[in-house]
């Protein structure tokens, strides 16, 4: 489809002041079909407009949808460690195992009030103060909704006043219609009717351009009336809306009104009845009613306002909100890094200073035991050395008394035997100074064995922390993996829906290509009908130079005939002149019996309604034929007895017919 409008082809017209010819009457055919595409071409546009403007829209909601699921699933699993009942927990856990987003979508909107309670407990927030928010925001929503609707019917009645307007212009700057109806305007008949008819819609315009000659009625094409007809119908169709939109309109504002009449009513319940009285009456006044409404539409835009600020505020505290919660991730994964570089550092460093502290205790024991050798050979040189002294002071006095040689030789024998005693103790202490020096290297080979011992059991600590690490890891990526598969799963499913609007919108294209070819079908069709029109043009062309003919002779009788319609408006004035004098005496003699009573109770029958017996007859019921007025067919349709009360035939809403007697 082109999206721009075809120009208007330039068409020959024959002299304004010489009759039509049939190449006049083509031209006027050809323009009239050549609107009607234009139009249906720019409402084709229109809508395909519309189609992707809903479409992008309908992606949008979808993804704010999915969106909006994902972050109820978040809150509802920080919610499940504060819940303590039960069965709320098993039901947010039906929730968190809802894997399909259509169901889960269902879930959430069935029960959205018991989510909202659970999160507002866990949060700590008060149930009543949130719920008469949400009630405010409904209130508001459903005035928001009204007034949309309202606007929108005032956009339609504004596009389809404007559609009528172009319609006009293009028929007023049409040179065929002007060519045509300038040609018809000679007769004084159609000429009095154009003056007098002013059309307001679409459909007055319509049956304006429907008055012409009955010399130019036979040469109306088929197509264009039937396109004319359809129009007619969907003009009908778009008023029967608008009228039940406003009806329906009619009665929210009614309603409204009333509640607000018992609102003041019970609000001035406590004052008199004259003040009551007088308070009603100004609520009845209509004038009073428009400036409550005034007030109310002020109010309510005023609400819209803060609505909408709230709206933004709600819109900035939450980007506000992420972005502090995405500098907090941030600093505290900053600082998880660096406390655990300084734990592995510690840890290194715990290491190194027990190595250090085994080593030197070993190198304490090493020194014990070397201090324990060194005292032992101390001891043993001051007994040496105590036992020279005792020798020295023995020989000394062996030299002072020489009486004393038999102890002498005592004492040479103990020093002999004292001499073997020493050797044996000098074989014992090297024994033992053997036996410590095995010992020593003993306690050292038991040191190091210690050492290595602690060093396995130091690794084998840093081992199992090592362990514990590798299997928190473990989970952690066990939870990553569960976590990407569920968003993976979230994706096919995004990519099923996507492929199924995909899917879809082949299936539009090839709708949009199978009504392309009906198109094109119609437009052989309507060349084919073109065709056929010539040749009817062709004919009536011959049957016009017949009829040009027989022009003057009409021309002679429509003399003859204004002659006579002048003496018959005369006749006319002075029946209506006789008629009015009659019907005083009538009302002077009090309505009898007579003659002319009976006429005007027969007209009175006539063109009253049988039912009513007030208004006058102005519908028709296409089943059977009866008139009666519009309020009691509506009447008999809004209680349900839908059959005609002269004949008991069935009727509904789309068998009525206006009619104008």
């Amino acid at each position: 489809m082109n999206d721009q409008v075809v120009k208007r082809p330039k068409l020959e017209l024959s002299d304004p002041s010489e009759p039509l010819t049939q190449k006049d009457v083509i031209a006027f055919q050809k323009e009239a079909l050549f609107r009607c595409l234009n139009k249906w071409r720019l409402k084709a546009n229109q809508l395909a407009e519309e189609h992707e403007t809903l479409k992008a829209t309908l992606i949008d909601a979808i993804e704010s949808s999915s969106g909006c699921c994902s972050s109820i699933l978040v809150l509802v699993r920080s919610v499940m460690g504060n819940c303590s009942d039960e069965q709320d927990k098993q039901f947010l856990q039906q929730l968190i195992d809802t894997k399909d987003e259509s169901t889960l979508k269902q879930v959430i909107s069935n029960n959205s009030s018991k989510i909202c309670e659970l999160i507002l407990k866990s949060t700590g927030n008060s149930v009543a103060d949130n719920f008469g928010r949400l009630q405010e925001l409904e209130s508001l929503n459903l005035n928001l909704q009204s007034l949309l609707k309202s606007s929108e019917n005032k956009l339609k009645k504004a596009t389809e006043y404007y559609e009528n307007i172009v319609a006009q212009y293009d028929r007023q700057d049409s040179t065929t219609v002007s060519r045509v109806f300038n040609n018809a305007e000679d007769d004084s008949n159609v000429k009095k009717e154009s003056s007098n008819s002013k059309p307001s819609d679409n459909v007055d315009l319509n049956a304006s351009s429907d008055q012409k000659p009955a010399n130019m009625e036979d040469a109306v094409p088929q197509a264009q009336h039937e396109l004319e007809v359809n129009d007619l119908r969907t003009q009908i169709t778009v008023l029967e809306t608008t009228v039940t939109e406003l009806s329906a309109w009619k009665d929210q504002n009614e309603k409204e009104l009333s509640s607000l009449r018992q609102m003041v009513a019970s609000s001035k319940s406590s004052l008199s009845t004259s003040q009551v009285q007088a308070n009603l009456q100004q609520q009845s006044d209509p004038s009073v009613s428009g400036e409550k409404i005034s007030v109310l539409t002020k109010e309510i835009e005023e609400l819209q306002q803060i609505n909408e600020a709230y709206l933004a505020k709600f819109q900035q505290l939450s980007s506000e909100r992420e972005i502090f919660n995405n500098n907090i991730t941030a600093e505290f994964n900053v600082a998880q890094e660096t406390l655990k570089k300084h734990n592995a550092s510690l840890e290194k460093d715990l290491v190194r200073i027990r190595t250090i502290r085994d080593e030197l205790l070993a190198k304490v024991s090493l020194l014990e035991a070397e201090k324990s050798k060194s005292d032992m050979l101390e001891d043993l040189e001051n007994l040496l050395n105590v036992q020279k002294i005792q020798l020295q002071n023995i020989e000394s006095r062996g030299t002072e008394n020489a009486s004393q040689d038999a102890l002498m030789k005592e004492l040479q024998d103990l020093e002999k035997a004292f001499k073997e005693v020493s050797h044996l103790s000098h074989k014992k202490y090297a024994a033992f100074l053997n036996q410590e020096s095995v010992l020593n290297k003993l306690t050292v080979e038991k040191t190091k064995a210690s050492e290595k011992y602690f060093a396995a059991m130091r690794s084998k600590d840093a081992i199992m922390i090592e362990n514990k690490n590798l299997s928190k890891n473990l989970n952690k990526s066990n939870e990553l993996i569960a976590q990407l598969k569920e968003l993976e799963k979230t994706l096919q499913q995004k990519i099923a829906n996507v492929q199924s609007q995909l899917h879809l919108s082949q299936e539009n294209e090839r709708r949009i290509k199978e009504s392309n070819k009906e198109t094109s079908i119609k437009i052989v069709e309507l060349t084919s009908e073109n065709n056929k029109l010539k040749r009817s043009a062709e004919r009536l062309e011959s049957e016009n130079s017949t009829l040009i003919g027989t022009k003057t002779e009409l021309e002679s009788k429509i003399k003859d005939k204004d002659i006579e319609n002048k003496q018959l408006k005369i006749k006319v004035s002075s029946a209506e002149t006789k008629s009015k004098k009659l019907y005083k005496t009538l009302l002077s003699n009090g309505g009898d019996n007579g003659a002319l009573a009976e006429e005007l109770e027969n007209f009175r029958t006539i063109i009253y309604c049988s039912l009513c017996s007030k208004n006058w007859k102005s519908t028709a019921l296409k089943t059977c034929g009866h008139v009666f007025c519009d309020s009691c067919c509506k009447e008999r349709l809004a209680s349900r007895m839908r059959k005609c009360p002269s004949c008991n035939k069935p009727f509904s809403s789309n068998d009525l017919l206006s009619i104008h007697l």
